[in-house]
């Protein structure tokens, strides 16, 4: 009897580290959308206020990406301290590592989209319009991202819900990617070599990242299956 109630015990308090655990990954996440929300911002700028407004909203990703990495190795080494069975840890860290890779792939778009303006090649109005798109689908899917890591502690029902919605956005991205895929290689054929590779990462770079969202939101129905 001594043996089960100490078992219970354990369960108990291992099940109050991992939800704090996933408390403290919030401001992680939350840097991560502030990278996706300024990558939206950037196109947007390039769209209606100009190069230099496109340029000052470079350095806001490029600062959030970097304070998203502080973030993330922080919140890794006090992971690799606490004390959690180890598929808890397994999930927490792949759940930390999918997030950052959305940072990462946005922040990869904002660069190569900052090389185009440097080397003076033109996306055109109908493309950049097509990414605004899809960078504000993904601005949404980590926002959600957010949203359901915030809520999977206490109602893990509601966060299966928001993960569902996320996988509706990276289907509706799929589509809208084909559609600047389209226009990409048909610009392709008056473009120079250098405006084609750009231009395609650009796309595949914001996809990659929603995907990551994607990624993310299938850990947080891992989870939150493991604490219904």
């Amino acid at each position: 009897m001594y043996e089960a109630k100490s078992m219970s015990t354990w369960i108990w308090v291992s099940r109050s580290i991992e939800k704090r655990i996933l408390e403290e990954c919030i401001p992680h996440i939350e840097k991560v959308s502030e990278v996706a929300k300024s990558l939206r911002n950037m196109v947007g700028n390039l769209i209606r206020n100009g190069e230099e407004a496109a340029r000052r909203s470079y350095e806001e990703v490029f600062r959030a990406e970097r304070e998203a990495d502080a973030a993330k190795k922080s919140l890794l080494d006090r992971v690799s301290r606490e004390v959690l069975q180890p598929i808890d840890r397994e999930f927490v860290i792949r759940l930390v590592l999918r997030t950052d890779d959305i940072a990462d792939y946005a922040k990869a778009s904002a660069r190569r989209i900052l090389v185009m303006l440097n080397l003076r090649l033109s996306l055109g109005r109908d493309l950049l319009e097509i990414l605004e798109t899809m960078s504000s689908k993904l601005s949404e899917a980590s926002e959600l991202l957010v949203e359901a890591v915030g809520v999977l502690p206490r109602n893990p029902r509601r966060a299966l819900e928001i993960a569902e919605k996320i996988e509706r956005i990276e289907e509706e991205v799929d589509d809208v990617r084909m559609r600047a895929l389209e226009l990409t290689f048909r610009r392709c054929r008056e473009k120079s070599a250098d405006w084609c590779l750009l231009a395609k990462d650009i796309v595949d770079s914001i996809e990659n990242s929603v995907d990551r969202c994607e990624d993310a939101a299938d850990i947080v129905r891992s989870i939150a299956m493991a604490l219904i």
